[in-house]
């Protein structure tokens, strides 16, 4: 059982001066064993020698063991400079793109390559087994005093970096988004520096909130996020993939949600516009309620509801001869001709779909020609009637 930082100072003050002024002599070896050792360590774990990393774990060697046989010397020694010799290792691992355990083993071989040699003072009689007892027990707290310090040096860079990375990921989503078509040149270059592996085609996924990485996690490794405007945007390459967009659906549960149709990623603005469109059209009613709208699904009702208030006054025009009839009524032949639109003027089916008497549709279909004349006779006249008849059926208004 190692003993808390507080307790070291007591721990080593029981020592006679000829203990450090032993391990003093031997310093030079002490020194030497452990740079040894943690050059042994960091050759199985593939770590250059040479270099930087060489340097900084020769470096942090001859620290510790300096500041060890320092701290025997005088137990009230301060370790703030050797602490942040090793905050500053921990940093350097994690750039480097290495695991904080390696350090720790690096750690671990060094101080027993420093037992060793205690050992050997103990086997030729310059230092007693009861010294030797109370250094082993000051040496391991030591060793988690730098083993912390290096962790607290890991974590640093990694929440710096996760934070660097989170700007550069929310200026390369905002690139996206923002222009069409996008600056190819200025997106793979901010992707590179975002770590994202430019896709050729992506769709735009918008979702209410702002846990926008987490739902980029959850749809796929390859898809980026940011919350703009309050709103969780995300860029997920192939997204109309069955198994992606199942993924999606998973990632949206509950929520409200709408992804664009897939395009060139150049014009991933075009899909953020079609998604934010549909997140506004289900709000409104106009889409079923879901969570999440396909927009590929329901195009010709984003065409139609693209500018507000435009397809009501379309509606209104199209279908004014209508307004000759009491509302009531008006509702009921607006309901047939759009039935009888889509079975392309059969009588028969219009009045089976809506389970009414040929001869009820019969007479209808009579006082909708009396309304609208040639126009129900005209191809191009028909679609314009259908579309307005569709946008009035979805319109809540």
């Amino acid at each position: 059982m190692t003993a808390p930082r507080a307790d070291l100072p007591s721990l080593l003050r029981v020592l006679p001066p000829t203990v450090p002024h032993r391990l003093q002599d031997v310093q030079a070896t002490l020194l030497e064993r452990v740079v040894d050792a943690a050059h042994a360590s960091s050759q199985r774990q593939g770590r250059p020698l040479d270099g930087a990393a060489g340097r900084g774990i020769q470096a942090g060697t001859r620290a510790a063991v300096e500041a060890f046989v320092a701290l025997v010397a005088d137990p009230g020694h301060e370790l703030g400079p050797v602490r942040e010799v090793f905050r500053q290792l921990g940093r350097e691992e994690f750039r480097d793109g290495r695991f904080i355990d390696a350090l720790r083993s690096t750690l671990v071989a060094g101080t027993q390559a420093m037992w060793s040699v205690l050992v050997e003072l103990g086997e030729d009689s310059s230092m007693e087994p009861r010294h030797l007892h109370v250094l082993a027990g000051a040496l391991l707290p030591f060793l988690d005093e730098l083993s912390a310090a290096a962790a607290e040096g890991y974590l640093e860079e990694q929440t710096r970096a996760s934070l660097d990375l989170g700007m550069t990921r929310r200026g390369l989503v905002s690139a996206l988004v923002g222009s069409n078509p996008v600056d190819e040149t200025r997106v793979r270059t901010a992707a590179e520096a975002a770590r994202w592996p430019v896709p050729e085609r992506v769709g735009v996924l918008v979702v209410e909130g702002a846990d926008a990485d987490q739902l980029a996690r959850m749809v796929s490794a390859d898809s980026i996020g940011a919350t703009l405007e309050d709103v969780a945007v995300v860029v997920v390459p192939r997204a109309d993939s069955a198994g992606r967009l199942t993924r999606v659906r998973r990632a949206v549960k509950g929520r409200r949600a709408a992804v664009g149709v897939t395009v060139p990623l150049v014009h991933a603005q075009e899909s953020h516009r079609q998604a934010a469109r549909g997140l506004r059209l289900l709000h409104a009613g106009v889409l079923p309620d879901t969570d999440l709208v396909v927009c590929a699904d329901h195009l010709l009702t984003l065409i139609l509801g693209w500018e507000e208030g435009l397809a009501d006054e379309f509606a209104t025009s199209a279908l004014a001869p209508l307004l000759q009839v009491e509302p009531g009524h008006r509702r009921t032949l607006e309901a047939t001709l759009l039935t009888w639109l889509r079975e392309q003027g059969r009588v028969v089916a219009t009045a089976e779909a809506m389970h009414a008497h040929p001869q009820t549709i019969r007479y209808r279909v009579r006082q909708l020609k009396a309304l609208f004349g040639p126009a129900l006779e005209d191809s191009d006249e028909r679609y314009r009637l259908e579309s307005a008849l569709r946008w009035r059926v979805l319109s809540p208004g």
